[in-house]
C-alpha cells in the first residue's frame, strides 16, 4: 500500500458511498460474521426438531416439530425444498442484480428484519400452512444476506484482505451449522 489512509485506499474519490455500513473495517467482518452466523443457524435449526421414527406423544410434540405440527416427511420435503433451497436460490440470483442498485445497508438491515421475524414465526406455527409460510419467508429474506454482505466487505477492505475477510466471513456456515445442532441440547431443556 502507499501509506495512505485505509479510506484513501478504499475510496479514490474521498468519500465512502451512501450506502457504506458507517463500522469500522475492522470490526465489520465481524459484525457480519455474526450476521451470517445467526442466519445460517436459523436455516438449519429445522434439521434438529424433526424426528420421523418418535411415536406421537405428549413428550414427542415438545421435542419435535413434526409431532407438534403434525406433518410428515412429504410436508418436510415440501419444506426443505420449494418451502426454502429453491426460492433461497432463486432469490440469491436476484438479489445480486439488486444488491447493484440500491441501498446495500437499508436492504441488508431489512432483509435480515423479515428473516429474523420469520424465524420467530416459524418457532410459534402451529399449522403446516404457517410453518411453510415462515419457511419461504426465511428463505426469501435470507437470499440477499451473502450478496448484500459481499458487496459492503469488498467496499470496505483492500483487495489485498478480502480473501482473508471472506474466508473468514464465509466460516458462518459452519459456525451457524455448529449452533444448530447444540441446539438440540436446549431443544431437550425447553422443547
Amino acid at each position: 500500500t502507499s501509506g495512505a489512509p485505509l479510506e484513501d485506499e478504499l475510496f479514490p474519490a474521498g468519500k465512502p458511498p451512501a450506502d457504506t455500513p458507517i463500522v469500522d473495517p475492522g470490526n465489520a467482518v465481524y459484525l457480519l460474521l455474526l450476521l451470517a452466523t445467526a442466519n445460517q443457524w436459523a436455516r438449519a435449526l429445522i434439521f434438529y426438531t424433526v424426528d420421523f421414527k418418535v411415536a406421537p406423544s405428549d413428550e414427542a410434540a415438545r421435542l419435535f416439530m413434526n409431532v407438534d405440527v403434525g406433518f410428515g416427511q412429504a410436508e418436510y420435503g415440501l419444506l426443505a425444498s420449494i418451502g426454502f433451497a429453491a426460492l433461497f436460490s432463486l432469490t440469491s440470483l436476484v438479489a445480486g442484480g439488486f444488491v447493484d442498485r440500491v441501498n446495500t445497508r437499508n436492504l441488508l438491515t431489512g432483509t435480515s428484519a423479515l428473516w429474523s421475524g420469520a424465524t420467530v414465526a416459524q418457532g410459534l406455527a402451529n399449522s403446516f400452512p404457517a410453518l411453510l409460510a415462515s419457511r419461504v419467508a426465511t428463505s426469501i429474506g435470507q437470499g440477499f444476506t451473502n450478496p448484500s454482505s459481499y458487496t459492503i466487505l469488498g467496499r470496505l477492505y483492500p483487495a489485498d484482505k478480502r480473501a482473508t475477510v471472506n474466508g473468514l466471513y464465509a466460516s458462518s456456515v459452519y459456525f451457524g451449522g455448529g449452533l444448530a445442532a447444540l441446539s438440540v441440547i436446549i431443544d431437550q431443556q425447553v422443547g
